[in-house]
């Protein structure tokens, strides 16, 4: 409710939520191609498929093939934030819109992750704590 109401307010004072919402979408669909590159890197046998548990450090090969997938990975997901960002034509708006698109994103995935899995919800939720009095 308070991300709507912060939302309402940064309306009434003109702030543009909008664009910065652009720049959320536009980082999320980058992060994306970024990880869709990693799994096709694995597809086309470029890196061995992860193993179903973590391994110890010293069992980890961080060969030349494991690093170009890192380093083309990064490149792929660089150019795709560049491109959105250019294709949008989003350049840095002013104002505290930042701080409102940003509630009200953390919020959708909040309600979404809670009727996805309530257990989970309770996990990623960030407790507020004022201090205990005592008497």
């Amino acid at each position: 409710m308070a991300s709507i109401d912060a939302f309402a307010r940064a309306r009434r004072q003109r702030e543009p939520v909008g664009l910065w919402l652009g720049w959320i979408a536009v980082a999320f669909i980058a992060l994306v191609v970024g990880w869709l590159v990693a799994e096709g890197t694995t597809v086309v046998g470029l890196i061995p498929d992860p193993p179903p548990a973590p391994l110890q450090p010293a069992l980890i090969d961080f060969n030349g093939s494991a690093s170009t997938a890192l380093v083309v990975s990064f490149l792929f997901a660089a150019a795709a934030w560049w491109i959105g960002r250019r294709a949008l034509g989003l350049a840095e708006p002013p104002g505290a819109g930042a701080g409102v698109a940003i509630a009200l994103v953390l919020a959708a995935v909040g309600v979404l992750v809670w009727v996805l899995n309530p257990f989970a919800a309770i996990v990623i939720a960030v407790p507020v704590t004022r201090g205990c009095s005592r008497r």
